[in-house]
């Protein structure tokens, strides 16, 4: 049986990678969209940062 303090845990882990996932989403969407390869480059790193705190939180919930 899970301890209230557990449910809500996992409930904050999850609201965090919803959150990442969605500014990952709006990232690509950007880069679909940037005007010059120095934007582009920026908006590559910005979603490599994402990917990189979405593995560290991924790793949080186990």
């Amino acid at each position: 049986m899970d301890t209230s303090e557990r449910v809500a845990y996992r409930d904050a882990i999850r609201q965090v990678y919803r959150a990442l996932e969605h500014r990952s989403h709006h990232l690509h969407e950007a880069l679909q969209k940037a005007a010059t390869e120095q934007e582009a480059s920026e908006i590559r790193t910005r979603i490599d940062e994402v990917r990189h705190v979405l593995e560290i939180v991924h790793s949080l919930h186990r």
